[in-house]
């Protein structure tokens, strides 16, 4: 300081030629430039942004990768250890499918496409998986189920693989910033951070996934079992142990060569689907983006060797959509799950009640349950559970639950209403009315696993019934009460065998309900006279429209000047003359069919 201070003297104020010399010392940074800097808002939030941002890439992320890593070495942990006892009794796991065999067989090899695992709802699927996932190392399993939105649908993402620090709390921090070096300029509302979210979701999972295929490919293989405990903490605490154990184990078992697969399941990723196609305009782009990327992050794991991954789907028509995308269309395995057969359904049931039980229960149940393994169960749950109820109590019980669910989603609160049941439901009461009476009169009955099931062709009745709407067809598979699957084997009423795409009841205890809401002969009556002032409505409308052009009709011709025109507009009246002809012949029979209606006529008429 002392000789900066002399050179100062010595040098300042000096004259050279044409310059002058000045010399002079900033003053020394300190605190109160530090309190300045700090005053600067919109200086803080960009350090504090690019903190968040080397902290994100040094630090959060390994930590990301490290618990997904070990979310993915534990394995699916399955149900609460509280239920096990009652899930190892269920049907799905004391009982060895033909679609088991065939979805282990395909998870036992090296993974190059994705398994698309379909079938009814309430068939087994997602307990099928639980069992095939039950303890296995490197399976993850995302249940879709119940997501309405694109966010509910990453929370359960984040749950399901370990995906810790999730979102929360940097979101939450992110905002802060962004309000902040915005200084309240209006950002585009384009910017959604969701479609981040679920890429970096993915990539942390794939990269994961990518480094246990490294070390761990082979067979399936499982972990010790864990032992049971009355007490929750020493439940928990031998839990722990248990996957240590396995952790350790499993590296052992890899450097002798008994390694395994990893597995990605999207449950219910159906209902992911449909949920998506509800959203509304602005938010439809978001949830197409949101599918894609799952689509193609199931693509690029599976077809590259890394794990296996398997969307599950209930019904034909996302089945379709699962298919239409480009990344699938030439890597996709098709497993469907059907109904069991009979001596299977026995067996269940005379193992459960015993063979006294068994022997009365056996016709009865496939009768009206028809091999579904849920109903089934249900039915063998009451009779252990409620003291002296008889199977035929029981059965009936479980008919009345379905008969009311059935009409209450069907037709509305107010069953006998022409109005649609739901403000979003696609269909009209009267069409899935008159499918019911279809269903109920058909003889033709499609064949799986020796039971015979009603049901109808799929084009003659989209034509028939629906006037080719098929969106309404569809919304009455997606609410359960119809189910359409191609290339059924089916039997006509003379008994010889066809293949083609089919429409049933969504189970054989629906179809169950569905004759006993057409042999009740009120409830028959009044659902009639719904459909037929439904027609009524209908055609009244389509004749007051065709009198209104008839009429516009026969005042141009009286204007036409040219020969030509006139005679193409008397042919136009001429052909609405013979319509309206037919629809009063139609309205007529309508009319009368009203009438013979007794009971319940004088709600509808005066």
């Amino acid at each position: 300081v002392r000789a900066a201070i002399a050179v100062r003297s010595c040098l300042h104020g000096k004259q050279l030629p044409d310059v002058e010399l000045l010399v002079s010392y900033a003053r020394p940074f300190g605190w109160q430039d530090v309190a300045g800097l700090l005053g600067n808002t919109r200086l803080v939030a960009l350090l504090a942004a690019l903190t968040l941002a080397i902290a994100t890439v040094l630090v959060i992320a390994p930590i990301r990768s490290y618990f997904v890593t070990q979310t993915l070495l534990i394995g699916d942990r399955g149900p609460a250890w509280q239920l096990m006892r009652e899930l190892r009794n269920s049907f799905a796991w004391t009982t060895t499918t033909e679609a088991e065999r065939e979805l282990r067989s395909l998870l036992a090899q090296p993974p190059t496409a994705v398994t698309l695992l379909t079938g009814d709802q309430d068939v087994g699927k997602s307990q099928l998986l639980q069992k095939i996932l039950y303890r296995r190392l490197f399976s993850v399993r995302v249940d879709c189920g119940g997501c309405d939105s694109v966010d509910d649908f990453l929370l359960k993402l984040e749950a399901a693989i370990g995906f810790t620090p999730s979102f929360g709390t940097l979101n939450a921090f992110r905002s802060y910033v962004d309000a902040v070096a915005t200084l309240g300029v209006k950002q585009n509302g384009l910017s959604d951070a969701r479609a981040g979210q679920l890429k970096t979701m993915l990539s942390t999972l794939s990269a994961s996934l990518f480094v246990l295929s490294l070390r761990y490919t082979g067979t399936e293989r499982r972990r010790d079992a864990e032992p049971r405990h009355a007490d929750d903490d020493a439940h928990e605490t031998a839990a722990r142990l248990g996957r240590l154990r396995a952790y350790w184990a499993a590296r052992q078992r890899a450097q002798t060569g008994d390694k395994a697969y990893a597995v990605v399941v999207l449950d219910n990723f159906s209902e992911l689907l449909e949920a998506m196609a509800r959203q509304s305009p602005a938010e439809a782009a978001k949830a197409r983006e949101l599918l894609e990327q799952i689509v193609a992050f199931s693509s690029a794991v599976a077809t590259s060797g890394v794990a296996h991954v398997v969307l599950v789907s209930h019904n034909s028509y996302t089945e379709q959509l699962i298919r239409s995308y480009s990344a699938l269309r030439d890597c996709l395995n098709t497993v469907r799950v059907h109904d069991p057969a009979k001596e299977q359904v026995l067996e269940f049931v005379q193992r459960r009640l015993g063979p006294d039980v068994a022997g009365c229960v056996g016709d009865t149940a496939v009768g009206v349950l028809g091999c579904r393994a849920s109903d089934v169960e249900a039915l063998v749950r009451r009779v252990e559970r409620l003291p002296g109820a008889t199977v035929e109590a029981v059965l009936e019980t479980l008919v009345d639950e379905a008969e009311a669910t059935v009409l209450d989603r069907a037709f509305g609160p107010d069953r006998y209403s022409t109005d649609k049941p739901k403000p979003d439901a696609a269909w009209a009461p009267k069409q899935i009315w008159r499918v019911i009476r279809a269903l109920c009169d058909t003889k033709e009955r499609s064949l799986h696993n020796g039971v015979a099931r009603a049901s109808l062709d799929y084009e003659s009745t989209l034509l028939a019934l629906f006037k080719g709407n098929e969106r309404a067809l569809q919304g009455l598979v997606e609410a359960h009460l119809l189910s359409v699957w191609p290339d059924e084997p089916w039997r006509d009423a003379s008994g010889q065998l066809h293949t083609g795409t089919r429409i049933s009841a969504a189970s054989p205890l629906l179809q169950a309900v569905f004759e006993r809401i057409v042999h009740t002969k009120v409830l028959a009556r009044g659902l009639d006279s719904m459909r037929y002032m439904a027609d009524l409505s209908s055609l009244e409308k389509v004749l007051a429209d065709t009198e209104a052009e008839l009429n516009t009709l026969r005042c141009v011709a009286n204007e036409s000047v040219s020969l030509a025109d006139r005679a193409a507009t008397l042919e136009r009246a001429a052909e609405l003359s013979n319509r309206i002809g037919v629809l009063n012949k139609r309205i007529a029979d309508t009319q009368r069919h009203l009438s013979r209606i007794k009971g319940v006529k004088p709600l509808y008429l005066n």
